[in-house]
């Protein structure tokens, strides 16, 4: 990717349930993150949270969902070298979306 600065303004995710619903969200907060062309970058792990409101009918509607970033760094560069091990010993600049 080319060095600047990247937002995350729009992601897809599943509702795991008896109705296997799927959502796309437009994110009213975006998250953004800066990388440095040739650099490996970890932006963190992202996390979504919805809320889902009951109606009468025994069906649920979506009702909000929020978006957080944490710092996993440790563990997630031991799963990434682990699944990639070309990518062990290699620098992997931490720049948290933000």
């Amino acid at each position: 990717m080319p060095t600047g600065d990247y937002e995350v303004f729009e992601h897809h995710f599943t509702v795991k349930d008896y109705l296997g619903l799927s959502f796309i969200s437009k994110l009213k907060q975006k998250p953004v993150f800066h990388v440095k062309a040739g650099q490996i970058t970890y932006v963190g792990e992202f996390k979504q949270t919805i809320f889902l409101q009951e109606r009468n009918d025994d069906r649920r509607i979506l009702k909000g969902t929020v978006l957080s970033v944490h710092d996993q760094y440790d563990r997630d560069i031991q799963l990434l070298t682990k699944k990639f091990p070309d990518l062990a010993g290699q620098k992997i600049e931490k720049n948290l979306a933000r």
